[in-house]
């Protein structure tokens, strides 16, 4: 791709409207509040709706890597395929900030922050709760790999809480197992939920036991409302060589068993012995049942699925 095509591509985007333009004067209140593979991520309040949007920003201009500018496309059609999905953070259209000609993707906000902030402000969240947003993680991966998608970049900072649902975020860097696809190279995400095959090997594929792995320690992280390895003081070159060797964190004190049992087969240092993500949906279900948590009886699943036994 050449150094204007991502942009040309942005253009041809607006003007076919393939999704909607939003005037960036309908756009109030921006603040800034964190940094992503775009750039700027700020918080406005979207004057139609009167709700809060959240805008990704991509500087126009040559100076940068044609690399964010991919992503920021890519994103946009993965959303496509995916806005209607309801544990997927949703697209709500594109626009162009006239006066540092940076474009913008606006999102769903989501009001409980990601699941890292949101893990930490609510300690008084219950097993049950827990579970549901670990079901809810789940059937968004689930959809996900039913449409050919790895996201490759799954931790507590690309799941968002909004009003008490998890929803994934960041599909900026995701891939599809079809085309085989890639935005970027090297090692992505936070370290501890990399596939410590990838960590072993940067030229490893990703696949789809690789999002299983990130999950087994989104699913620890859950239980105990921490980022994993956070109490330590340890260099990444050492987490990585530990985690490579298979050390992982302790459980969380009064887990109940069959929880801990699949987060721990999610982190199965040989993705052969991870279950796949139709399995975890089913134990979760199956979980949720047992402890009867409220709506758990009514989630379908495959009967297959339900009978098999991880190992």
């Amino acid at each position: 791709m050449n150094k204007n095509s991502g942009l040309e591509m942005f253009d041809f985007i607006i003007k076919n409207k393939l999704v909607k333009v939003i005037d960036k004067s309908e756009l109030s209140d921006m603040k800034n509040i964190d940094g992503g593979h775009f750039g700027i991520i700020s918080k406005a309040k979207w004057k139609k709706t009167n709700n809060y949007v959240i805008c990704k920003r991509l500087k126009n201009n040559e100076s940068i890597s044609n690399k964010p500018t991919e992503a920021f496309i890519y994103e946009l059609k993965m959303h496509g395929r995916l806005n209607f999905c309801q544990r997927i953070i949703r697209i709500l259209g594109i626009s162009l900030d006239e006066e540092t000609k940076e474009h913008l993707l606006i999102t769903e906000y989501a009001d409980g922050g990601n699941l890292r902030m949101y893990l930490k402000d609510h300690p008084e969240l219950t097993w049950d709760d827990r579970i549901k947003l670990t079901y809810q993680i789940t059937e968004g991966i689930k959809f996900l790999q039913g449409e050919k998608i790895l996201h490759r970049d799954l931790h507590s900072g690309n799941i968002v809480v909004h009003q008490g649902e998890a929803k994934i975020i960041d599909l900026g860097i995701a891939k599809s197992m079809e085309t085989q696809t890639n935005i970027h190279s090297g090692v992505f995400g936070v370290i501890a939920y990399v596939d410590p095959k990838r960590l072993e090997n940067y030229l490893y594929e990703y696949n789809e036991k690789s999002d299983i792995y990130s999950l087994g320690i989104l699913m620890w992280e859950i239980s105990s409302g921490k980022p994993p390895f956070a109490d330590g003081n340890i260099s990444e070159n050492l987490l990585k060589y530990d985690l490579i060797n298979g050390h992982r964190e302790e459980p969380v004190p009064d887990t109940p068993e069959e929880y801990l049992k699949l987060y721990k087969s999610c982190w199965e240092p040989e993705p052969n012995k991870r279950p796949s993500i139709s399995q975890v949906f089913s134990k979760l279900v199956k979980l949720g049942r047992e402890m009867s948590i409220q709506d758990f009886q009514d989630i379908k699943c495959d009967d297959d699925d339900m009978q098999s036994n991880l190992q």
